[in-house]
Protein backbone atom coordinates (compact mmCIF):
# COMPACT_ATOMS: atom_id res chain seq x y z
CA UNK A 1 0.00 0.00 0.00
CA UNK A 2 1.69 3.14 -1.00
CA UNK A 3 -0.84 5.75 -2.82
CA UNK A 4 -3.78 7.86 -1.85
CA UNK A 5 -5.59 6.27 -3.32
CA UNK A 6 -5.00 3.10 -1.64
CA UNK A 7 -4.82 4.42 1.80
CA UNK A 8 -8.24 6.14 1.05
CA UNK A 9 -10.12 3.06 0.49
CA UNK A 10 -8.42 0.87 2.98
CA UNK A 11 -9.49 3.64 5.94
CA UNK A 12 -13.06 3.19 4.24
CA UNK A 13 -12.91 -0.41 4.13
CA UNK A 14 -11.98 -0.80 8.05
CA UNK A 15 -14.06 2.29 9.89
CA UNK A 16 -11.78 4.59 9.58
CA UNK A 17 -9.45 3.05 11.80
CA UNK A 18 -7.54 -0.01 10.54
CA UNK A 19 -5.08 0.16 13.11
CA UNK A 20 -7.00 -0.27 16.15
CA UNK A 21 -6.46 3.59 17.43
CA UNK A 22 -9.15 2.94 20.10
CA UNK A 23 -7.15 0.29 21.88
CA UNK A 24 -5.46 0.40 24.60
CA UNK A 25 -2.37 -0.99 22.88
CA UNK A 26 -2.48 1.56 20.46
CA UNK A 27 -3.05 4.15 23.17
CA UNK A 28 0.15 2.99 25.30
CA UNK A 29 2.09 3.24 22.70
CA UNK A 30 0.61 6.96 21.56
CA UNK A 31 1.56 8.14 25.43
CA UNK A 32 4.38 6.57 25.66
CA UNK A 33 5.74 8.05 22.40
CA UNK A 34 4.75 11.62 23.45
CA UNK A 35 6.32 10.84 26.93
CA UNK A 36 9.65 9.84 25.48
CA UNK A 37 10.04 13.23 23.26
CA UNK A 38 9.22 15.15 26.41
CA UNK A 39 12.36 14.12 28.17
CA UNK A 40 14.86 15.70 25.69
CA UNK A 41 12.38 18.29 24.29
CA UNK A 42 11.11 21.32 26.87
CA UNK A 43 7.30 21.61 27.71
CA UNK A 44 7.76 25.06 26.56
CA UNK A 45 8.79 24.64 23.24
CA UNK A 46 7.94 27.01 20.69
CA UNK A 47 9.12 25.54 17.40
CA UNK A 48 7.44 23.61 14.86
CA UNK A 49 7.03 20.03 15.08
CA UNK A 50 6.27 18.32 11.37
CA UNK A 51 4.03 15.53 11.66
CA UNK A 52 4.65 13.18 8.99
CA UNK A 53 1.66 10.41 8.47
CA UNK A 54 -0.65 12.48 11.26
CA UNK A 55 -3.92 10.11 10.49
CA UNK A 56 -6.74 11.14 12.58
CA UNK A 57 -4.89 13.16 14.98
CA UNK A 58 -4.57 10.88 18.06
CA UNK A 59 -0.58 11.92 18.58
CA UNK A 60 -1.51 15.46 16.80
CA UNK A 61 -3.89 16.37 20.01
CA UNK A 62 -0.79 14.99 22.33
CA UNK A 63 1.92 16.97 20.69
CA UNK A 64 -0.94 20.15 21.04
CA UNK A 65 -1.00 19.48 24.74
CA UNK A 66 2.28 18.50 25.93
CA UNK A 67 3.45 21.34 24.12
CA UNK A 68 0.89 24.19 23.83
CA UNK A 69 3.51 26.89 22.31
CA UNK A 70 4.63 24.61 20.14
CA UNK A 71 2.91 24.77 16.11
CA UNK A 72 2.04 21.19 14.50
CA UNK A 73 1.73 20.37 10.84
CA UNK A 74 -0.28 17.54 10.33
CA UNK A 75 0.76 15.75 7.71
CA UNK A 76 -1.03 12.81 6.21
CA UNK A 77 -1.38 11.07 2.45
CA UNK A 78 -4.86 10.27 3.04
CA UNK A 79 -7.95 13.03 2.53
CA UNK A 80 -10.19 10.47 5.03
CA UNK A 81 -7.72 10.57 7.42
CA UNK A 82 -7.10 14.68 7.48
CA UNK A 83 -10.69 15.27 7.56
CA UNK A 84 -10.93 13.23 10.65
CA UNK A 85 -7.87 15.04 11.77
CA UNK A 86 -10.07 17.83 11.34
CA UNK A 87 -12.93 16.70 12.80
CA UNK A 88 -11.13 15.44 16.01
CA UNK A 89 -8.80 18.60 16.01
CA UNK A 90 -10.17 21.28 14.29
CA UNK A 91 -11.27 23.25 17.23
CA UNK A 92 -7.46 23.35 18.57
CA UNK A 93 -5.31 26.45 17.86
CA UNK A 94 -1.35 26.20 16.28
CA UNK A 95 -2.08 22.96 14.04
CA UNK A 96 -2.26 23.13 9.82
CA UNK A 97 -3.56 20.32 8.28
CA UNK A 98 -1.83 19.26 4.78
CA UNK A 99 -2.87 16.64 2.85
CA UNK A 100 0.35 15.53 1.05
CA UNK A 101 2.53 12.49 0.14
CA UNK A 102 5.06 12.93 2.22
CA UNK A 103 7.31 12.41 -0.06
CA UNK A 104 6.52 14.98 -1.91
CA UNK A 105 6.04 17.56 1.10
CA UNK A 106 6.45 21.11 0.20
CA UNK A 107 9.01 22.53 2.81
CA UNK A 108 8.34 26.22 2.03
CA UNK A 109 5.21 24.99 4.12
CA UNK A 110 7.37 24.90 7.33
CA UNK A 111 7.33 27.92 8.86
CA UNK A 112 10.71 29.47 8.51
CA UNK A 113 10.94 31.24 11.98
CA UNK A 114 10.35 28.40 13.93
CA UNK A 115 12.79 25.66 15.19
CA UNK A 116 11.56 22.38 13.15
CA UNK A 117 11.34 19.01 14.99
CA UNK A 118 10.02 15.91 12.35
CA UNK A 119 8.08 13.54 13.84
CA UNK A 120 8.08 9.96 11.68
CA UNK A 121 5.84 7.58 13.74
CA UNK A 122 4.87 4.60 12.20
CA UNK A 123 5.12 5.61 8.71
CA UNK A 124 8.21 5.76 7.04
CA UNK A 125 7.96 1.92 6.08
CA UNK A 126 4.99 2.63 4.13
CA UNK A 127 6.94 4.40 1.19
CA UNK A 128 8.84 1.65 -1.31
CA UNK A 129 12.47 1.34 0.16
CA UNK A 130 14.24 3.50 -2.11
CA UNK A 131 11.98 5.97 -1.46
CA UNK A 132 13.05 5.98 2.31
CA UNK A 133 16.13 7.37 1.95
CA UNK A 134 15.34 9.96 -0.47
CA UNK A 135 12.43 11.13 2.34
CA UNK A 136 15.34 11.49 5.06
CA UNK A 137 17.56 13.23 2.11
CA UNK A 138 15.13 15.15 1.43
CA UNK A 139 14.51 16.41 4.89
CA UNK A 140 18.11 17.50 5.26
CA UNK A 141 18.23 19.12 2.00
CA UNK A 142 14.98 21.23 2.07
CA UNK A 143 14.68 21.42 5.84
CA UNK A 144 18.16 22.44 6.88
CA UNK A 145 17.31 24.21 10.04
CA UNK A 146 15.74 20.73 10.79
CA UNK A 147 18.19 19.11 14.04
CA UNK A 148 15.96 16.31 15.28
CA UNK A 149 14.31 13.25 13.69
CA UNK A 150 12.11 11.22 16.15
CA UNK A 151 11.25 8.27 14.42
CA UNK A 152 9.33 4.78 15.14
CA UNK A 153 9.14 1.24 13.41
CA UNK A 154 9.02 -2.27 14.09
CA UNK A 155 12.18 -3.42 13.45
CA UNK A 156 11.65 -6.93 12.69
CA UNK A 157 13.11 -6.72 9.42
CA UNK A 158 11.02 -8.12 6.15
CA UNK A 159 9.03 -4.92 5.27
CA UNK A 160 9.94 -2.57 8.11
CA UNK A 161 13.25 -1.92 9.23
CA UNK A 162 16.55 -4.02 10.62
CA UNK A 163 17.89 -1.59 13.45
CA UNK A 164 21.58 -1.88 11.72
CA UNK A 165 20.43 -1.20 8.45
CA UNK A 166 17.95 1.98 9.73
CA UNK A 167 20.68 3.09 11.25
CA UNK A 168 23.14 3.11 8.60
CA UNK A 169 20.69 4.55 6.37
CA UNK A 170 19.88 7.81 8.82
CA UNK A 171 23.92 8.34 9.11
CA UNK A 172 24.28 8.13 5.34
CA UNK A 173 21.40 10.79 5.54
CA UNK A 174 23.64 13.45 7.98
CA UNK A 175 21.78 12.15 11.32
CA UNK A 176 22.79 9.94 14.51
CA UNK A 177 20.57 7.90 17.03
CA UNK A 178 20.84 9.53 20.39
CA UNK A 179 18.84 7.66 22.29
CA UNK A 180 15.63 5.09 21.73
CA UNK A 181 12.71 3.71 23.25
CA UNK A 182 11.18 0.27 23.47
CA UNK A 183 8.05 0.86 22.73
CA UNK A 184 5.88 -2.37 23.11
CA UNK A 185 7.02 -6.12 23.74
CA UNK A 186 5.99 -9.61 22.22
CA UNK A 187 6.50 -10.75 25.16
CA UNK A 188 3.77 -10.17 27.92
CA UNK A 189 5.16 -12.96 30.98
CA UNK A 190 7.16 -13.54 34.03
CA UNK A 191 10.07 -10.80 34.60
CA UNK A 192 8.50 -8.29 31.97
CA UNK A 193 9.60 -5.10 33.91
CA UNK A 194 13.44 -6.47 34.19
CA UNK A 195 13.02 -7.95 30.40
CA UNK A 196 11.22 -4.37 29.47
CA UNK A 197 15.04 -3.09 30.90
CA UNK A 198 16.93 -5.80 28.97
CA UNK A 199 15.58 -4.75 25.25
CA UNK A 200 16.38 -0.90 25.63
CA UNK A 201 20.00 -2.38 26.13
CA UNK A 202 20.45 -5.68 24.01
CA UNK A 203 19.84 -5.11 20.15
CA UNK A 204 19.43 -8.89 19.32
CA UNK A 205 16.38 -8.58 22.09
CA UNK A 206 14.84 -5.83 20.42
CA UNK A 207 15.31 -7.76 16.95
CA UNK A 208 13.30 -10.38 18.50
CA UNK A 209 10.84 -9.07 21.29
CA UNK A 210 10.68 -5.56 20.37
CA UNK A 211 7.24 -4.78 18.33
CA UNK A 212 7.68 -1.16 17.92
CA UNK A 213 10.64 1.09 18.77
CA UNK A 214 11.19 4.93 18.36
CA UNK A 215 14.67 6.37 17.83
CA UNK A 216 15.98 9.78 18.13
CA UNK A 217 18.00 10.91 15.42
CA UNK A 218 20.47 14.08 15.64
CA UNK A 219 21.78 16.07 12.77
CA UNK A 220 25.77 15.20 12.79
Amino acid sequence: MRTKTEFDQWFKENNGDPWGYHTPFVIKRLDDSIKFIGQTVEASFKGVFVEFGSFDGSFTSRVLTNFPSAHVLAIDISEVATETNIRNNGQLTGVDFICADMLGFDYTKVPPQKEPIVLILESLYYLDVPERKVMIQNINKFLPANKVIFLSTPVSGNKYFEEDHLLAMMKECGYSCSSLSVLNSKRSFGFKALFDVLLQHIKFLRRKYANQVIFKFEKL
